[in-house]
């Protein structure tokens, strides 16, 4: 007979196991992306933010109108810059730039599943170890003169 701790593991596991099975925990979306065709040219600070390699800026709504949600803006340490959902697409968690490996990252810390993204928007490493089959909403990003502009 199992004591209480010994069936709150396996329940626990079991239940996350089901959640893993059924594509998510949430059915947060993060919110709805930008519509197709949208252009969002960054102000200078935030152009300055991003001049340096293995850089990031998080952008929301409130930042620039055409966003809807959250947007990460990166530059990786060859210096080519990408644009990307701001949230996971397995559980709505804020995603994270990791600079060391040029890599996006769902931190569990920060509420999320510890899913790991590469700098193409493909998952490398499942949510919690799982599956693999998530990829993130990508944007295109053109610079020109110390302007960086973002097309939906």
């Amino acid at each position: 007979m199992k004591n209480r701790r010994e069936f709150l593991q396996h329940s626990a596991v079991t239940v996350c196991a089901a959640c893993g099975l059924i594509g998510g925990c949430s059915s947060s979306d993060g919110g709805t992306p930008p519509s197709s065709g949208t252009e969002i040219t960054l102000d200078s600070a935030d152009t300055t933010t991003l001049s340096a390699n293995s850089s990031t800026l998080a952008l929301t709504s409130s930042d620039y109108s055409g966003i809807s949600g959250e947007m990460l803006v990166c530059r990786d340490s060859s210096g080519t810059l990408r644009a990307f959902s701001g949230t996971c697409p397995h559980a709505g968690s804020t995603l994270s730039f990791v600079s060391g490996s040029d890599s996006i990252e769902c931190k569990i810390a920060t509420g999320g599943h510890g899913a790991l993204f590469n700098f193409q928007g493909s998952c490398t490493s499942g949510p919690s170890g799982g599956s693999t089959n998530y990829t993130l909403t990508s944007y295109t990003v053109s610079e020109s003169g110390g302007t960086i502009t973002i097309t939906t």
